[in-house]
This record gives structure tokens, sequence and C-alpha cells, in this order.
């Protein structure tokens, strides 16, 4: 007896998820916010594929492969801005926009559990950007094989999914975040200011400032070139690693820096290693990228998990007046 009113309390709450989740859904579906984002990716891909076109018939081997090589990284680079701003306008106003039009009170007046409408959320959410991350996914899959020319390989389709779910979880990273605001303030404007500062910060504010601040803790650079000497001294050679070092370290305190460095070694299947005083080109393999890189993967999780859990513990234990 006991097991029966669980079940159908359990089927209850789930058939208010889903009702929450639809009504969400088709909200999101015909929101001007999610056309244009969309829109500005496609068009994004297509001006890659032109610059990428006169890439492959161009004679010269550098010219070609400079350009292809840009072109992986303004696509990399036009998911890691456009993905995080398409989840803060799916979820800035998620819960501080139904408290403004006054609806939040109505639904809750209704038989409505408060973890129903919360997770509805999330889950019309995380739909929305499977189905657009999985859009810009085909898009590049078909910009990598009609325009890169490359091959259908298990190899392939597995960087190519893999990059698809990365950047679902850059995009669903920032929607949590977006939800965590929405509850927190009681203004839609309020939260919308704090996730652009926050996003602002870690996409354009945070990668310049990283090399301001390596340059004051590393101290002024040294003489590029001795009198007398040819080519560069070693001693600005070191001091330019040691800034590139520093800055990177400083930039992992972006989301979007976690994104790309394993966004990139995904497209880019080939890295430069010395060998023998020779520069040769490598093959990256799968697993040397995870192995090095799971921890960004960690970080972005965890930072997605810790946002919806927030947003949940907050919202449901709180009173709305």
């Amino acid at each position: 007896m006991l097991f029966s009113m669980r079940r159908q309390e359990v089927r209850s709450v789930s058939r208010s998820i889903l009702i929450v989740a639809r009504k969400e859904f088709s909200d999101m579906i015909r929101s001007k916010r999610l056309w244009i984002i969309l829109s500005l990716l496609i068009l994004i891909h297509l001006g890659t594929y032109s610059m990428v076109r006169y890439a492959s018939v161009s004679s010269y081997k550098n010219v070609r492969r400079m350009l292809l090589l840009r072109g992986i990284s303004n696509l990399t680079s036009s998911i890691a801005i456009l993905g995080p701003i398409l989840g803060i306008a799916l979820g800035y106003d998620a819960i501080s926009g139904e408290r403004e039009r006054g609806t939040l009170k109505l639904i809750l007046a209704r038989p409505v559990y408060r973890d129903s409408i919360i997770n509805g959320k999330a889950l019309a959410g995380l739909c929305i950007i499977v189905m657009t991350m999985g859009i810009t996914g085909l898009l590049t899959m078909a910009l990598g094989v009609l325009v890169y020319g490359m091959s259908l390989t298990l190899d392939n389709l597995t960087r190519f999914g893999l990059y698809t779910l990365l950047s679902i979880l850059i995009t669903l990273a920032f929607y949590a975040m977006a939800i965590l605001f929405s509850v927190l303030s009681k203004r839609s404007s309020t939260s919308l200011a704090i996730n652009i500062v926050i996003w602002a910060t870690f996409a354009f504010i945070l990668p310049v400032a990283s090399y301001i601040i390596a340059g004051a803790i590393l101290g002024p650079p040294p003489v590029m070139q001795e009198p007398g000497q040819k080519g560069i001294s070693r001693q600005f050679i070191e001091y330019s690693r040691k800034l590139a070092e520093l800055s990177g370290k400083i930039r992992q305190f972006s989301l979007i820096t976690h994104y790309q460095v394993i966004a990139n070694a995904l497209m880019r299947s080939e890295v430069i290693v010395n060998v023998g005083g020779r520069t040769i080109r490598r093959t990256i393999t799968l697993g040397e990228i995870l192995s090095r890189g799971w921890w960004h993967i960690t970080i972005l999780v965890v930072f997605t998990l810790v946002c919806f859990i927030s947003s949940y513990a907050i919202f449901v234990r709180s009173e709305e007046r």
C-alpha cells in the first residue's frame, strides 16, 4: 500500500515536471533570442566555409594551412562566445521573470511542487540547448567533410560527437548560472546585468588582464636583442615563455578557457613537436586529449552541477511574497 502511494506520488511529480517543461520549451522555441543566436552561429559557419573555400584553391601550402587553422579557431571562438550568451538568454529570467509578471504565485497556488517548476525549466533549457548545439555540431561536421576533406572515420565522428557534447556543456554551465541568479534576483534586469558582467569578464576582460597581471609579477621584459647580436636574446625568449605560461594559468579562472582548450584540441588533430632539433607534425590521439584535459571537463561539469543544485535548494526553501 505504502509502495503504491509512493509510486503514484512519483508519477504525479514526473507529470508536473513534464507539464512545466513542455510549456517552457514551447515558450523558448518561439523566443526571438534563440533564433537570433542560432542565426548568428549559422552565419559564422557560412563565413568560415567561404574562407576555407579560398584556402582550398590557394596554391601556397602555408597560406592554405594558416586559413584552415584560422577557420577552426573561428568556429571554436564563436561557440565559446555565443554558447554562453544562449545559456544566459534562456535562463536569466527563468524565475525572476515569473516573479515580475506575478505568474509565479499563480502557479504555486495550484497543486504544483516547487521542485517541479525548477526541474521543468532546467529540462526545457537542456532540450533547447541540445537541439541548438546539435544543429551547430552537424554544421561543423558538414563543414569538415565538404571543405576540409575529412573522411567520416570512427575517430573523426567521435571527435565531432565530443565537440558537440562539450559545446552543450559550456552552454549548459552558463544556463545553470543564469538560473541561479534568476532565483536570487527579484528583477530580471539585475539577473541579466550580473550574468553579462561575469560572461564579459570570462570572455574579454580576463584574457587581457592575464597578461597585465603576469607582466606585473615577472617584472619588465629584458632587452629583445643585445647590441651586436643576431636574433632574439635567450633571456627574452625565456621571459616570453614564462609570460605565456603564467598568463595561461591565470586564464584558467575562466570557464570559457577550459572549453577552448579541449575544443581546439579535438578539432586540431595535429601538434607540432621538436625531435632532435627538428619540428615535425604529429597526430594527437583522443586518448591523449582526454588524459591531459579531463580536469577541464570536470571543472565545467562541477560548476554546472553546483549552480543547478544551489538553484534548486534556494528556490525550494524560499517563500514568495
